[in-house]
C-alpha cells in the first residue's frame, strides 16, 4: 500500500514538474511569434541565385560519384 502511494505521489510530482510556468509560455509565445516574423521578413527578401553556379555544383556532384564509386568497390 505504501509502494503504491509512493509511485503515485512520484508520477504526480513528475506531471508536475514537466509543465512549464506560465511566464515561460509566454516567452515561448513571444519567441514563435518572433521567429515567425523573421521568416516572412526573410521570405520576401529571398532572391534567385544567378551565374556559373550549375557548373560547379555539377562536377561536385560527379566528384561525389566517383568517390562513392570507388569506396563501395573497395568494400
Amino acid at each position: 500500500m505504501i509502494a503504491v502511494l509512493s509511485l503515485a505521489l512520484l508520477l504526480i510530482c513528475q506531471l508536475a514538474a514537466a509543465r512549464p510556468a506560465s511566464e515561460q509560455e509566454g516567452a515561448m509565445a513571444d519567441a514563435i511569434k518572433y521567429l515567425a516574423e523573421l521568416d516572412s521578413f526573410y521570405s520576401e527578401q529571398v532572391r534567385p541565385r544567378f551565374g556559373k553556379r550549375g557548373v560547379d555544383d555539377m562536377r561536385s556532384l560527379q566528384n561525389l560519384e566517383r568517390f562513392l564509386n570507388a569506396y563501395y568497390r573497395k568494400a
